[in-house]
Protein backbone atom coordinates (compact mmCIF):
# COMPACT_ATOMS: atom_id res chain seq x y z
CA UNK A 1 0.00 0.00 0.00
CA UNK A 2 3.05 2.08 0.70
CA UNK A 3 4.76 1.56 -2.77
CA UNK A 4 1.15 2.43 -4.01
CA UNK A 5 1.02 6.15 -2.64
CA UNK A 6 4.51 6.70 -3.60
CA UNK A 7 3.99 5.49 -6.71
CA UNK A 8 0.79 7.71 -6.74
CA UNK A 9 3.09 10.65 -5.80
CA UNK A 10 5.22 9.90 -8.41
CA UNK A 11 2.73 10.23 -11.15
CA UNK A 12 0.99 13.52 -9.91
CA UNK A 13 4.91 14.87 -9.55
CA UNK A 14 5.19 13.82 -13.03
CA UNK A 15 2.30 14.93 -14.36
CA UNK A 16 2.61 18.58 -12.48
CA UNK A 17 6.15 18.40 -14.49
CA UNK A 18 4.47 17.38 -17.79
CA UNK A 19 2.20 20.50 -17.70
CA UNK A 20 4.84 22.27 -17.00
CA UNK A 21 7.06 21.73 -19.58
CA UNK A 22 3.64 21.87 -22.15
CA UNK A 23 3.09 25.86 -20.67
CA UNK A 24 6.95 26.32 -21.29
CA UNK A 25 6.67 25.10 -24.92
CA UNK A 26 3.76 27.29 -25.80
CA UNK A 27 5.57 30.22 -24.37
CA UNK A 28 8.47 29.58 -26.83
CA UNK A 29 6.19 28.87 -29.65
CA UNK A 30 4.34 31.75 -29.35
CA UNK A 31 7.60 33.91 -28.64
CA UNK A 32 8.79 32.40 -32.06
CA UNK A 33 5.21 33.32 -33.62
CA UNK A 34 5.75 36.68 -32.18
CA UNK A 35 9.58 37.77 -33.85
CA UNK A 36 8.52 35.70 -37.25
CA UNK A 37 6.02 37.89 -38.10
CA UNK A 38 7.91 41.00 -36.49
CA UNK A 39 10.48 40.16 -39.11
CA UNK A 40 7.83 39.66 -42.15
CA UNK A 41 6.58 42.61 -41.41
CA UNK A 42 9.48 44.86 -41.43
CA UNK A 43 10.68 43.08 -44.67
CA UNK A 44 6.98 43.96 -46.06
CA UNK A 45 7.73 47.78 -44.74
CA UNK A 46 10.82 48.41 -46.88
CA UNK A 47 9.68 47.47 -50.15
CA UNK A 48 8.48 50.27 -51.77
CA UNK A 49 4.13 49.94 -52.39
CA UNK A 50 4.58 51.46 -55.92
CA UNK A 51 0.74 52.40 -56.10
CA UNK A 52 -1.09 55.08 -57.57
CA UNK A 53 -4.05 57.04 -56.31
CA UNK A 54 -7.49 57.68 -58.37
CA UNK A 55 -6.38 61.44 -58.28
CA UNK A 56 -2.61 61.08 -60.05
CA UNK A 57 -4.61 58.60 -61.93
CA UNK A 58 -7.29 60.90 -63.46
CA UNK A 59 -4.67 63.37 -63.76
CA UNK A 60 -2.32 61.56 -65.96
CA UNK A 61 -5.20 60.29 -67.79
CA UNK A 62 -6.52 64.09 -68.52
CA UNK A 63 -2.79 64.56 -69.99
CA UNK A 64 -2.39 61.76 -72.16
CA UNK A 65 -5.80 62.99 -73.53
CA UNK A 66 -4.72 66.42 -73.91
CA UNK A 67 -1.34 65.79 -75.05
CA UNK A 68 -2.65 62.91 -77.86
CA UNK A 69 0.48 60.61 -76.66
CA UNK A 70 0.74 57.04 -76.01
CA UNK A 71 3.30 57.22 -73.40
CA UNK A 72 4.74 60.44 -71.53
CA UNK A 73 6.82 61.55 -68.23
CA UNK A 74 4.99 63.31 -65.52
CA UNK A 75 8.42 65.59 -65.02
CA UNK A 76 11.24 66.16 -67.81
CA UNK A 77 13.48 67.95 -65.38
CA UNK A 78 14.04 66.17 -61.89
CA UNK A 79 15.66 67.11 -58.84
CA UNK A 80 16.53 65.00 -56.18
CA UNK A 81 18.49 65.61 -52.53
CA UNK A 82 20.88 62.69 -52.11
CA UNK A 83 19.32 61.41 -48.56
CA UNK A 84 15.65 61.49 -50.20
CA UNK A 85 13.84 58.82 -52.03
CA UNK A 86 11.93 60.56 -55.06
CA UNK A 87 8.70 59.20 -56.85
CA UNK A 88 7.19 60.51 -60.49
CA UNK A 89 4.82 59.13 -62.74
CA UNK A 90 4.34 57.98 -66.59
CA UNK A 91 0.96 57.20 -68.06
CA UNK A 92 0.81 54.59 -71.23
CA UNK A 93 -1.81 53.72 -73.45
CA UNK A 94 -2.27 50.98 -75.42
CA UNK A 95 -2.90 52.26 -78.89
CA UNK A 96 -2.34 48.93 -80.71
CA UNK A 97 -5.61 46.89 -81.76
CA UNK A 98 -5.26 43.64 -79.51
CA UNK A 99 -4.49 43.51 -75.77
CA UNK A 100 -0.54 43.11 -75.32
CA UNK A 101 1.92 43.15 -72.71
CA UNK A 102 4.41 46.30 -72.28
CA UNK A 103 7.89 46.32 -70.75
CA UNK A 104 9.28 48.82 -69.13
CA UNK A 105 13.07 49.60 -68.68
CA UNK A 106 14.85 53.00 -67.20
CA UNK A 107 18.57 53.69 -67.67
CA UNK A 108 20.31 56.28 -66.92
CA UNK A 109 24.09 57.69 -68.40
CA UNK A 110 26.79 58.76 -66.01
CA UNK A 111 26.61 62.36 -65.17
CA UNK A 112 27.48 64.96 -67.06
CA UNK A 113 30.80 64.52 -64.57
CA UNK A 114 31.47 61.46 -64.92
CA UNK A 115 29.91 59.97 -62.24
CA UNK A 116 28.96 56.73 -62.42
CA UNK A 117 24.88 56.01 -62.49
CA UNK A 118 24.57 52.29 -62.22
CA UNK A 119 24.56 53.35 -58.19
CA UNK A 120 20.99 55.36 -58.73
CA UNK A 121 18.01 53.14 -56.94
CA UNK A 122 14.63 52.65 -59.10
CA UNK A 123 12.12 50.87 -58.19
CA UNK A 124 9.22 50.94 -60.87
CA UNK A 125 6.78 47.74 -62.42
CA UNK A 126 8.64 45.61 -64.98
CA UNK A 127 5.73 44.77 -67.19
CA UNK A 128 1.52 44.77 -67.37
CA UNK A 129 -1.09 43.86 -69.78
CA UNK A 130 -3.14 46.47 -71.65
CA UNK A 131 -6.41 45.55 -73.71
CA UNK A 132 -6.52 47.95 -76.66
CA UNK A 133 -7.79 52.01 -75.24
CA UNK A 134 -6.79 51.08 -72.13
CA UNK A 135 -4.06 53.31 -70.08
CA UNK A 136 -2.33 53.33 -67.22
CA UNK A 137 -0.52 55.25 -64.87
CA UNK A 138 2.41 54.09 -63.06
CA UNK A 139 4.97 55.64 -60.45
CA UNK A 140 8.63 55.34 -60.59
CA UNK A 141 10.54 55.74 -57.32
CA UNK A 142 14.06 57.16 -56.84
CA UNK A 143 16.53 56.49 -54.41
CA UNK A 144 19.93 57.86 -54.84
CA UNK A 145 21.41 57.56 -51.52
CA UNK A 146 24.63 56.01 -53.03
CA UNK A 147 24.56 58.53 -55.92
CA UNK A 148 27.70 61.19 -56.27
CA UNK A 149 25.67 64.67 -56.84
CA UNK A 150 25.65 65.23 -60.68
CA UNK A 151 23.51 65.70 -63.57
CA UNK A 152 22.28 62.36 -65.01
CA UNK A 153 20.35 61.76 -68.71
CA UNK A 154 17.91 59.27 -68.23
CA UNK A 155 15.18 57.16 -70.37
CA UNK A 156 12.30 55.10 -69.68
CA UNK A 157 11.78 52.77 -72.96
CA UNK A 158 7.93 50.79 -72.87
CA UNK A 159 8.86 48.00 -75.17
CA UNK A 160 6.11 45.40 -77.02
CA UNK A 161 7.88 42.52 -77.52
CA UNK A 162 11.34 42.48 -79.34
CA UNK A 163 10.08 45.86 -80.49
CA UNK A 164 10.35 49.59 -78.86
CA UNK A 165 6.52 51.24 -78.46
CA UNK A 166 7.65 54.34 -76.88
CA UNK A 167 10.12 55.93 -74.93
CA UNK A 168 10.72 59.04 -72.79
CA UNK A 169 13.89 61.11 -71.30
CA UNK A 170 14.25 62.85 -68.90
CA UNK A 171 16.95 64.94 -66.71
CA UNK A 172 18.12 63.95 -63.23
CA UNK A 173 19.48 66.09 -61.08
CA UNK A 174 21.16 64.79 -57.53
CA UNK A 175 21.81 67.70 -55.46
CA UNK A 176 23.24 66.68 -51.67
Amino acid sequence: MKKLRNLNKMNKKGAIEMSINTIVILLLALAMLGVGLFVVNKLRGSVPELDVSQQKKDQIYGKLESSGDKFLIEEKEITVKSTETYRSYYGLENVLDEEKTFDIGIECEDGIHGNDASTIGLAFRLSFKLSPGERTAEVFEIDPKDTDPDIYACKITVSEGASEYASERFNLEIVP
